[in-house]
């Protein structure tokens, strides 16, 4: 009998959002991202038939032979008990006997099981007592006085082990010239030549648009796995196409060994999160949504990603800058309605963090635009990247930011055009002046704040 199942890590803050060290949150979040793969490996090495119909980072849709859902169910709540690190994470399971032409209702039936399980079940698995103090790297979990819990330890040998695995998966035999970084000191490393933009990093979250209904317009296990398989490989392949398109020398640290400036957060369903340094981040956002017009998933798939992008220092606390990355992304999406690619980003100089609703606090940094002028398209992204080293040559630093820090406290700016920004009616050439025309067109007084903000960020890596 045939009968589709379905898991997910849920709880997952737990896994990979309770410290500040890389390998260790790393760990946790690729110890779920392939739940679906394993899951069918375990299946099929105990005498059953399974394939994988759809996965995601963290989930996992498969059809499986058996002769009934207990065992199914059973074989792999064994195996995630077995599993030295995923015995620490709470994996809900929901297996159904498959009725044919009824996939998304299924699929719905199957997800509304994994969120009654969330509901029932403690949101975090319950530490063995090791010790009678706390871990010295989580600061939460029992341990002895000095050392690491178990579960911490497990997880930032795997981030370390798994990171090479990662690069070697989606960078194929170009990984052999590369080491990983263990530490974002080492992501930011060799900034001088960049100016302000030394010791800075940047943190990228993409969020699918509409993905469901895209999955959910799949009626067959097979449409499904097609599409599924697809967008996975289009975001390997935009990650080795990133690499590549860069150049070596703007992806190694060029200190003796070369150290790919790349950390691979999260990807393999409908968000993507990674880092990259300061210099490298607004290219990476531009190539992103230039990499997926130029290769759609499957034929007739258009998808469309909101991102959240947040520049700051390397010693910032890492988790509350990923939050705000992927809070940044709901504001792009809630703002874009979810219908186009679009971005809104935060640039931060220290620890600095918004203070307070970041929807209060972006209406009121735009509200002389009436909050219109906060979200970036992924075409005037692309203007500022080609643009912004001829703008800087050209503009007037010093009238740009009496502009936008008029604009900054919510006063509408005075009329905004290329010759009042310009240092002389020469400067700009005929492309920066009508790239320069077409910004103010789309955002009016708003470009103003865009392009001080986005000063030494955007073109910073060309």
């Amino acid at each position: 009998m045939t009968f589709l199942c379905y898991l997910e890590a849920v709880n997952l803050s737990h896994l990979y959002q309770d410290c500040n060290d890389l390998s260790t949150s790393r760990g946790g979040g690729l110890a779920v991202l392939s739940l679906g793969q394993d899951a069918a490996q375990w299946l099929n090495a105990d005498g059953l038939h399974a394939t994988v119909v759809s996965q995601g980072a963290s989930q996992g849709l498969l059809r499986v032979e058996a002769a009934d859902e207990e065992r199914i169910r059973g074989l792999l709540r064994r195996c995630l008990r077995d599993d030295e690190l995923l015995r620490y994470a709470t994996v809900a399971i929901g297996t159904l006997p498959e009725e044919p032409g009824a996939l998304p209702r299924q699929r719905a039936q199957l997800q509304a099981l994994a969120r009654w399980q969330q509901m029932t079940s403690p949101a975090v698995v319950y530490p063995p007592l090791r010790g009678r103090s706390v871990c010295r790297t989580d600061g939460l979990r029992p341990a002895p006085e000095g050392e690491e819990s178990p579960f911490t330890r497990l997880r930032r040998d795997h981030g370390r082990r798994k990171k090479h695995d990662l690069l070697r998966e989606i960078l194929g035999e170009e990984a052999g010239s590369f080491e990983v970084v263990q530490h974002i000191q080492e992501l930011a490393a060799g900034g001088d030549r960049f100016g302000n933009l030394k010791e800075k990093i940047a943190v990228l979250h993409f969020d699918g648009n509409s993905f469901g209904s895209q999955s959910a317009s799949r009626q067959t296990p097979e449409a499904l796995s097609e599409f599924s398989e697809g967008v996975i490989r289009q975001q390997k392949a935009f990650f080795k196409d990133l690499v590549n398109s860069g150049g070596a020398e703007w992806w190694s640290n060029l200190e003796g060994v070369r150290k790919l400036r790349l950390e691979i957060v999260l990807f393999g369903g409908d968000e993507i999160a990674f880092l990259t340094p300061a210099w490298l981040g607004w290219s990476s956002l531009v190539h992103f949504y230039d990499y997926l017009k130029r290769h759609p998933p499957v034929r007739g798939a258009e998808l469309t990603y909101s991102a959240g992008l947040v520049f700051c220092h390397q010693k910032a606390p890492i988790h509350p800058i990923k939050v705000l990355a992927h809070d940044l992304s709901d504001q792009a999406k809630a703002r874009g309605q979810g219908k186009g690619n679009f971005v809104c980003y935060q640039s931060l100089e220290s620890f600095d963090n918004v203070g307070q609703d970041l929807d209060e606090y972006l209406d009121r940094l735009y509200r002389f635009t009436g909050g219109t002028g906060v979200r970036l398209s992924a075409e005037q992204a692309a203007l500022l990247e080609q643009h912004m080293p001829a703008w800087r040559g050209a503009l007037s630093k010093r009238k740009l930011f009496r502009l936008a820090r008029q604009a900054g406290w919510g006063e509408s700016p005075e009329k905004i055009t290329k010759e009042s920004l310009a240092e002389s009616a020469d400067a700009l050439d005929a492309a920066s002046a009508q790239a320069l025309d077409c910004l103010l067109s789309g955002l009016g007084a708003a470009a103003v704040l865009h392009l001080a903000e986005l000063w030494d960020y955007a073109g910073g890596a060309r």
